[in-house]
Protein backbone atom coordinates (compact mmCIF):
# COMPACT_ATOMS: atom_id res chain seq x y z
CA UNK A 1 0.00 0.00 0.00
CA UNK A 2 1.08 3.49 -0.95
CA UNK A 3 1.73 6.31 1.98
CA UNK A 4 -1.42 8.21 0.66
CA UNK A 5 -3.34 5.40 0.80
CA UNK A 6 -1.72 4.09 4.41
CA UNK A 7 -2.32 8.24 5.77
CA UNK A 8 -5.83 8.31 4.72
CA UNK A 9 -7.10 5.07 6.05
CA UNK A 10 -5.40 6.11 9.64
CA UNK A 11 -6.83 9.64 8.90
CA UNK A 12 -9.10 10.93 12.04
CA UNK A 13 -11.72 13.81 11.99
CA UNK A 14 -8.99 16.24 13.11
CA UNK A 15 -6.74 15.33 9.89
CA UNK A 16 -4.45 12.79 8.92
CA UNK A 17 -2.59 10.56 11.51
CA UNK A 18 0.73 9.73 10.07
CA UNK A 19 2.05 8.43 13.26
CA UNK A 20 1.72 4.97 12.24
CA UNK A 21 4.13 5.35 8.72
CA UNK A 22 7.53 5.34 8.54
CA UNK A 23 9.73 8.03 8.45
CA UNK A 24 10.41 7.72 4.77
CA UNK A 25 6.42 7.18 4.24
CA UNK A 26 5.89 10.64 6.29
CA UNK A 27 8.40 12.45 4.15
CA UNK A 28 6.61 11.87 1.10
CA UNK A 29 2.97 12.49 2.41
CA UNK A 30 4.88 15.63 3.58
CA UNK A 31 6.09 16.60 0.13
CA UNK A 32 2.84 15.32 -1.18
CA UNK A 33 0.94 18.25 0.76
CA UNK A 34 3.75 20.73 0.55
CA UNK A 35 3.59 20.24 -3.75
CA UNK A 36 -0.17 20.31 -3.21
CA UNK A 37 -0.34 23.47 -1.02
CA UNK A 38 2.15 24.70 -3.55
CA UNK A 39 -0.20 24.25 -6.35
CA UNK A 40 -3.03 25.94 -4.72
CA UNK A 41 -0.77 28.78 -4.05
CA UNK A 42 -0.09 29.20 -7.76
CA UNK A 43 -3.44 28.81 -9.17
CA UNK A 44 -4.35 31.18 -6.90
CA UNK A 45 -1.56 33.89 -8.37
CA UNK A 46 -2.62 33.30 -11.67
CA UNK A 47 -6.43 33.54 -11.43
CA UNK A 48 -6.27 36.93 -8.77
CA UNK A 49 -4.22 38.17 -12.13
CA UNK A 50 -6.27 36.85 -14.61
CA UNK A 51 -9.16 38.58 -12.64
CA UNK A 52 -7.56 41.98 -12.52
CA UNK A 53 -5.99 42.42 -15.90
CA UNK A 54 -9.58 40.75 -17.16
CA UNK A 55 -10.76 43.47 -15.09
CA UNK A 56 -8.73 46.10 -15.78
CA UNK A 57 -8.47 45.65 -19.51
CA UNK A 58 -11.64 43.80 -20.63
CA UNK A 59 -14.42 44.81 -18.69
CA UNK A 60 -15.42 48.71 -19.53
CA UNK A 61 -17.77 50.59 -17.54
CA UNK A 62 -20.96 51.02 -19.29
CA UNK A 63 -23.05 54.57 -19.28
CA UNK A 64 -25.51 52.74 -17.27
CA UNK A 65 -22.95 51.48 -14.08
CA UNK A 66 -22.38 48.60 -14.82
CA UNK A 67 -19.48 46.53 -16.63
CA UNK A 68 -19.97 44.90 -20.00
CA UNK A 69 -17.81 42.67 -22.64
CA UNK A 70 -17.44 44.69 -25.65
CA UNK A 71 -16.77 41.88 -28.27
CA UNK A 72 -16.25 38.16 -28.66
CA UNK A 73 -12.43 38.53 -29.05
CA UNK A 74 -9.97 40.73 -27.52
CA UNK A 75 -10.16 44.39 -29.35
CA UNK A 76 -6.09 45.50 -29.79
CA UNK A 77 -6.37 48.00 -27.66
CA UNK A 78 -7.53 45.25 -24.44
CA UNK A 79 -4.81 42.59 -26.12
CA UNK A 80 -2.27 45.48 -25.36
CA UNK A 81 -3.25 46.52 -22.50
CA UNK A 82 -3.92 43.11 -20.99
CA UNK A 83 0.08 41.81 -22.11
CA UNK A 84 1.32 45.46 -20.51
CA UNK A 85 -1.05 44.47 -17.06
CA UNK A 86 0.75 40.67 -17.29
CA UNK A 87 4.18 42.33 -18.35
CA UNK A 88 4.04 44.85 -15.24
CA UNK A 89 3.25 42.11 -12.74
CA UNK A 90 5.62 39.85 -13.97
CA UNK A 91 8.81 42.53 -13.53
CA UNK A 92 7.40 44.29 -10.34
CA UNK A 93 7.23 40.29 -9.20
CA UNK A 94 11.22 39.75 -10.58
CA UNK A 95 12.31 42.92 -8.75
CA UNK A 96 10.26 41.67 -5.53
CA UNK A 97 12.31 38.56 -5.75
CA UNK A 98 15.84 40.15 -6.42
CA UNK A 99 14.91 42.07 -3.50
CA UNK A 100 14.60 39.14 -0.98
CA UNK A 101 17.13 37.63 -2.28
CA UNK A 102 19.50 40.47 -1.96
CA UNK A 103 18.54 40.82 1.36
CA UNK A 104 18.87 37.13 2.21
CA UNK A 105 22.64 37.27 1.12
CA UNK A 106 23.33 40.63 2.78
CA UNK A 107 21.62 39.27 5.96
CA UNK A 108 23.69 36.04 6.02
CA UNK A 109 27.33 37.92 4.86
CA UNK A 110 26.93 40.43 7.58
CA UNK A 111 26.07 37.07 10.29
CA UNK A 112 22.76 37.90 10.19
CA UNK A 113 22.44 41.40 11.94
CA UNK A 114 21.56 44.77 10.47
CA UNK A 115 19.80 46.66 8.60
CA UNK A 116 17.62 44.82 5.43
CA UNK A 117 15.59 45.36 2.65
CA UNK A 118 15.46 49.41 2.05
CA UNK A 119 16.46 50.33 6.05
CA UNK A 120 18.15 53.61 6.00
CA UNK A 121 21.41 52.22 5.99
CA UNK A 122 21.40 50.29 2.33
CA UNK A 123 21.55 52.99 -0.10
CA UNK A 124 20.50 50.91 -3.29
CA UNK A 125 16.81 50.67 -1.66
CA UNK A 126 13.83 48.31 -2.71
CA UNK A 127 14.68 48.43 -6.62
CA UNK A 128 17.94 49.08 -7.43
Amino acid sequence: MDPISAAAQNSSSDGIDVSSLSASDRREVEQFVHAQNTQVAINKLVQDLTDTCFKKCVLKSSSFGGSTITGAKLSGAEESCANNCVGMWLESQSHILRALGDAAKANMAGGGGGESMGGEGDKKGWFS
